[in-house]
């Protein structure tokens, strides 16, 4: 990475449940109040869960060098696929166990790609989000509500799956990389493409105590909210000492 990044103290991530929304940190609460970590959604994340998938992708240089944070993991832990051409040979993981961060520097100079799941929620001021405007995005066969926006230097892309937040953010500080981020499409195929799915061992056995290890329903779009969401609920994410841009604030 270059010399601009600096750690995630810099940076306040918020993600609406059922959604999401990346604000800037004036835009919280001062002293917001952090709910117990979210419950995971094993059944849905069970029609979609591919276990010679994930043990490919668990296999990843940058995932076995961090094998004990990985397994210490409690949430599902997304990647994105083939389809989406993000290299992965220089992928960098950091997790608090509640909360984790990916690093993708990729081969074109001054292009990264950030991604960031949590299960750590704050409440917000009510109305906070009211109006705000999701993309429905097919991911993998299900249908998700993401919401897509511009940063001074890329985009950022939040949602919600199996009742976990999940944050991308596509950074281009070089000529080389512009064209990525001229518009939403490099980030948006990016999205459409997180279907790989990595368990640690803590989630597997979480997982595995839900559901038995049962992965043979077949895919159903069971992500889509079907009751009023509640845009009042956010989730911050904690530091977990991984290198992100800092100024990432939304654009007016």
């Amino acid at each position: 990475m270059n010399g601009k990044i600096m750690p995630l103290a810099a940076v306040a991530l918020a993600v609406i449940l059922g959604g999401g929304i990346v604000v800037s940190p004036q835009a919280q609460d001062a002293s917001p109040r952090t709910l117990p970590p979210a419950a995971i959604d094993w059944k849905t994340l069970s029609r979609v869960y591919n276990p010679g998938v994930a043990a490919k992708s668990r296999a990843t240089r940058g995932l076995r060098a961090r094998n004990d944070q990985v397994d210490n993991t409690t949430l599902p832990i997304l990647l994105p696929d083939a389809s989406t051409g993000v290299s992965r040979d220089g992928l960098a993981f950091t997790s608090l166990g509640d909360v984790y961060d990916i690093n993708l520097p990729q081969p074109v100079k001054g292009l990264t790609v950030l991604l960031s799941g949590t299960r750590v929620f704050v409440a917000s001021q009510p109305g906070m989000f009211r109006g705000v405007k999701f993309d429905q995005v097919n991911m993998g066969g299900q249908p998700v509500e993401v919401l897509f926006s511009e940063t001074e230097d890329g985009w950022t892309a939040s949602f919600s799956r199996f009742g976990m937040a999940y944050g991308i953010e596509v950074i281009c500080d070089e000529a080389d990389a512009m064209n990525y981020c001229k518009d939403s499409t490099y980030i948006r195929k990016i999205a459409s493409g997180m279907t790989e799915i990595v368990l640690g061992a803590q989630a597997e056995r979480e997982f595995t105590a839900a559901t038995g290890g049962n992965t043979t329903q077949p895919p159903r779009p069971t992500d889509t909210v079907k009751v009023p969401v509640n845009r009042d609920v956010l989730t911050q994410r904690q530091t977990a000492n991984n290198p992100v841009k800092p100024n990432s604030s939304v654009k007016p």
